[in-house]
């Protein structure tokens, strides 16, 4: 009994099955890959979508606007003489707060920076530059001997600073807190 010779394109079906695999796979990769775009970016609608409409949000932004624009409610705020003005200090540093955590979601690929980027890049950048004095109380030892936050709101300075250098379109220089 003889066995069929072998033919010589024996390598044809295994070869088929490889690439079949690979192709596989590759498309396994683009999925997941797109999949995780989408995720960050319906993430960054919702930090938006809370941040615009959210009353807690809202309530911050509101004493943050007036800290910006009222010099007589900053002075207050920068140095409280009251429990309603630390109170509003606090209000301030909690809106800063969440840019902060923007800032950490943007560094670690959690949201998607250019999105964020499009619709919210002049306020972060405006906000951050009047707040400086702020971000200096909080950076300073709050009592002697202490050594103080020297990294508070540190990735929110980075991005400022890497969005102000990339994009022409925030003129004037960031100052230092």
């Amino acid at each position: 009994m003889n066995s069929p010779a072998p033919s010589p394109f024996w390598w044809v079906e295994p070869l088929i099955v490889f690439f079949g695999i690979v192709i596989s796979i590759a498309i396994a990769a683009f999925t997941i890959s797109e999949n995780r775009q989408i995720a960050r970016k319906k993430a960054t609608l919702d930090i938006i979508e809370a941040s615009e409409s959210r009353p807690f949000y809202r309530d911050l932004y509101i004493t943050f606007l007036k800290y910006r624009n009222d010099d007589a409610f900053r002075d207050r705020i920068l140095r409280p003489a009251s429990d309603q003005d630390r109170a509003a200090r606090n209000s301030c540093w909690t809106y800063l707060n969440h840019f902060e955590l923007i800032a950490i979601s943007i560094a670690k690929g959690v949201i998607d920076e250019e999105f964020y980027k499009s619709w919210m890049a002049y306020a972060v950048i405006r906000d951050f530059r009047a707040a400086h004095e702020l971000i200096a109380i909080a950076r300073a030892p709050a009592k002697p001997g202490d050594s103080g936050d020297k990294v508070a709101y540190c990735y929110l300075e980075a991005l400022c600073q890497r969005w102000n250098q990339t994009d022409r379109m925030f003129f004037r220089p960031i100052r230092d807190p």
